[in-house]
């Protein structure tokens, strides 16, 4: 690593200059994408790739690395009662300093001009199966009943791989009005807020509106990587908290409901395709 820091001491490169490497104009629609949360982790992770790449470290090194605090993370979750409160809150730190890092493994990547389908593996296993994945998993777990476990593996793939935001037909039928553009701002809000223009398509529908902003809420990162394991770490006392395994259950209920919603959706694009 010191040998790595020294060679990076001779090819000297500013901050700036490393952002603007890391983002070039081919990646700017990246920006146009990323949520409200993304857009206050990537700072961070640009400063932490910025740190790792002068340090020698390559993208796929951090990519393996966030993996392993995920399941560190997860692992320091798993222990009941007050006595393990301290070790459960350092849980929840990891995971989500793991998806700051999110934010690093691809820039130091780019960077070095060392891109690889491993990379992109590694990133892809950390995103979907191990975070979100795991979440639901470790809330089957503390509802009491085993059998939810495998159960919430199904819902995981459901609402983040095959599912869809369902979409309004007959207004997505209707010729685009051109006449009439939306903000930059609106558009970061819809985004943010709502499935209903996932894909390209849209819907008048104010039902479909509110059932699409609560899929989006139950399935995005803020939920899986901050909500969950907080509310874990905080509440997992079965001895002063008995509604504790209940609220695990009722959790997989709406998550079910979600998959249901999500996978309607998805079958309806298949079928729209």
């Amino acid at each position: 690593m010191l040998s790595g820091w020294l060679k990076k001491q001779g090819e000297f490169m500013s901050y700036s200059a490393f952002v603007k490497k890391a983002y070039p104009e081919s990646k700017a629609a990246f920006d146009q994408q990323l949520t409200l949360i993304s857009r206050i982790y990537r700072p961070i992770g640009l400063v932490i790739g910025y740190i790792a790449w002068r340090a020698g470290l390559s993208g796929n090194a951090i990519s393996a690395f966030r993996i392993i605090m995920f399941l560190a993370g997860f692992f320091l979750l798993t222990p009941s009662g007050p006595d393990f409160l301290y070790w459960r809150l350092l849980g929840f730190f990891l995971i989500w300093f793991s998806k700051v890092l999110d934010f690093s493994d691809g820039p130091v990547a780019r960077v070095s001009g060392k891109s690889s389908r491993l990379g992109h593996t590694l990133d892809e296993l950390g995103d979907r199966p191990i975070s979100q994945g795991m979440s639901l998993s470790l809330i089957a777990y503390f509802s009491g009943h085993p059998v939810l476990i495998p159960i919430s593996v199904f819902l995981e793939f459901v609402i983040h791989q095959f599912g869809a935001p369902l979409k309004d037909t007959v207004c997505t039928q209707k010729p685009v009005n051109t006449s009439k553009k939306s903000t930059p701002h609106r558009n970061f809000i819809v985004r943010n807020m709502f499935d209903g223009y996932e894909g390209g398509g849209k819907t008048s529908s104010r039902l479909f509106l509110l059932i699409n902003f609560v899929c989006k809420f139950f399935r995005s990162d803020f939920t899986h990587l901050a909500g969950i394991p907080l509310f874990i770490a905080l509440f997992n006392i079965p001895d002063k908290y008995l509604w504790f395994p209940l609220a695990c259950t009722t959790l997989i209920g709406l998550y079910t409901l979600v998959a249901i919603i999500r996978f309607i959706g998805g079958v309806r694009a298949l079928s729209a395709s």
